[in-house]
């Protein structure tokens, strides 16, 4: 008898602990159109994220990736490197302490999903198959004045700082 209720009383919590498992995961869950679902990641620290990656850059040193402004066409470009480290802020105005607009970073937690949520995103690089396309225009104090085009039509203006620049 004494097994019986043993017996009883794992199936009853077993099965409550399964539906309170399910609920838990539903509620972690998005349904898209297209029957797709995806779950929602955990929510960011972006204050740690933003910590520990600019601590990564000035460990860094001079040893960082910059970004080269061509001198045929003003056009600017900055690749990936095992070897050195960038994160570049796009911003509204020639100030450190004005919106951010843009990133381009070598760090997954900087760019994966736009944490910052940038009118314009986040990206690795400026490859050729990026988003968006880049034009030097001129120096303005500690920040170079950059065009924004996307299809050869200028989208905005943004100010990156100087020290992550240099001319082919």
């Amino acid at each position: 008898m004494k097994f019986i209720r043993i017996f009883i009383f794992l199936i009853l919590f077993i099965s409550c602990t399964e539906k309170l498992s399910s609920e838990t995961e539903k509620a972690s869950r998005v349904k898209s159109p297209g029957r797709v679902t995806r779950y929602i990641p955990k929510p960011i620290n972006l204050d740690s994220l933003e910590k520990i990656n600019t601590q990564k850059i000035e460990r860094a040193g001079s040893h960082i990736n910059k970004a080269l402004i061509f001198n045929k066409d003003s056009s600017l470009w900055i690749g990936t490197s095992k070897w050195v480290e960038h994160r570049i802020f796009g911003y509204d105005k020639p100030n450190s302490n004005s919106k951010r607009l843009i990133l381009i970073s070598c760090f997954t937690g900087d760019v994966e999903g736009n944490p910052y949520n940038l009118k314009y995103g986040a990206f690795y690089t400026t490859d050729n198959d990026s988003t968006f396309k880049f034009k030097f225009r001129k120096f303005v104090g500690k920040f170079a004045k950059v065009e924004i085009l996307k299809d050869m039509r200028s989208l905005d203006t943004v100010y990156f700082g100087k020290k992550w620049l240099e001319f082919e």
